[in-house]
């Protein structure tokens, strides 16, 4: 749920690395400990490397095989707590209650397999974007080189690629200033980075998203997200509907301004 991946063989990794960790890793760091202040540990770090290193291999084996890791794209939290709940059915009771354990799990798949998907995410900067295109998956606008928000959202979409794939530029054209793509539905999306590519964008973009304070003074796209919305509200994502209208999802809905969040001023 939270990393968007699933392990088939994650056992077989834990049955062959909990051995090294038991036996060797962890005996190994708590002598390193005690003989440390002796100036007698090196060799037990050496041991110790033996076995990470064999755990990193055993590692190494179970990620390459085949199917090893599937990628889920992300679903809501009703879904997780019907499957939560299904689990809970089939290892807590001990009639045959416990199968109705089954219908909550099916239930709960089904669920999230009608979650929909997000179309358009912005980090909390106002930095990147990330857009659905015509072929149905992300082109991203990385402005500021916000890669972990990039791999995060790539993740939830259940999309393999990496933040630095090629692809991942179809669909969007930038520049020092500005980055313009085009939404799933053809509507016209610039990410403003700059003060001087600001006039253009807003005479021209269906939706406009900046880093800057823009005030009152963009009144040409349909929708405006600037440097005091994500003051406010933080990352914010949009779906797109059947009848072309979007719905708009913040991760803040009040001013929650951490002590530690830069201070912008606006433009003059």
């Amino acid at each position: 749920f939270h990393f968007h991946r699933i392990n088939p063989y994650s056992m077989i990794g834990n049955a062959l690395t909990l051995p090294l960790v038991e036996f060797i890793v962890m005996p190994s760091a708590l002598l390193g400990v005690v003989l440390g202040p002796f100036g007698l540990d090196a060799p037990v770090w050496t041991f110790m490397g033996f076995g990470i290193t064999g755990m990193m291999e055993a590692s190494r084996v179970v990620a390459n095989i085949a199917g090893s890791t599937l990628h889920q794209s992300a679903f809501g939290m009703g879904a997780l707590l019907t499957i939560t709940s299904g689990i809970l059915f089939l290892c807590l009771w001990r009639s045959q209650i416990r199968y109705f354990g089954l219908v909550l799990l099916a239930a709960g798949i089904v669920f999230s397999a009608q979650t929909k998907p997000v179309d358009l995410n912005v980090d909390a900067r106002g930095r990147s974007l990330a857009l659905r295109g015509f072929d149905g998956t992300f082109a991203v606008a990385n402005g500021k080189g916000n890669d972990f928000a990039v791999s995060q959202w790539l993740l939830a979409d259940g999309d393999k690629r990496k933040p630095k794939d090629p692809s991942l530029a179809t669909n969007i054209n930038c520049d020092v200033s500005v980055c313009i793509g085009t939404w799933m539905d053809g509507r016209r999306v610039a990410l403003v980075l700059e003060p001087n590519a600001l006039a253009e964008d807003c005479a021209r973009a269906d939706i406009l998203i900046t880093r800057l304070y823009v005030r009152e003074r963009c009144k040409g796209p349909e929708l405006v997200l600037d440097g005091a919305h994500f003051a406010t509200h933080g990352a914010t994502s949009l779906r797109l509907g059947a009848d072309g209208l979007f719905t708009v999802q913040m991760a803040r809905s009040k001013d929650t301004r951490r002590p530690w969040d830069p201070q912008r001023a606006p433009l003059n």
